[in-house]
């Protein structure tokens, strides 16, 4: 009796350390859609600061590419409040995308 014990214990700790490296595996390599992959690559945009203003408004200050861009986010979506030099527009911030796209494919 003692030994069916133990071997049933063994078989459930072997089968939770399979589990938990599956769990590992799939986070580490981002195979759930949607999910970024864990690697040790800089991440191209950062949240540099973030305030709530009320329970469906929030302001935000993003790092992309070594700008910095002010955002206000809602119910309505994303609005560049401000941003570098000709970005102040969502026009100008278009252009300034397509310009830095050009540019990385050059």
């Amino acid at each position: 009796m003692t030994s069916e014990a133990i071997s049933a214990f063994s078989i459930l700790i072997i089968m939770l350390g399979l589990l938990g490296l599956a769990a590992w595996a799939v986070k580490r390599f981002g195979l759930i859609p949607g999910q970024p992959r864990m690697t040790g690559k800089k991440r191209e945009i950062t949240v540099v600061d973030s305030q709530m203003l009320d329970a469906r408004n929030r302001l935000v200050v993003v790092n992309w590419r070594g700008r910095d861009y002010f955002l206000g986010t809602g119910q309505h979506g994303i609005t560049l409040l401000d941003g570098p030099e000709g970005t102040n527009t969502p026009s100008g911030f278009k252009q300034a995308l397509a310009e830095e796209t050009n540019r990385e494919s050059h």
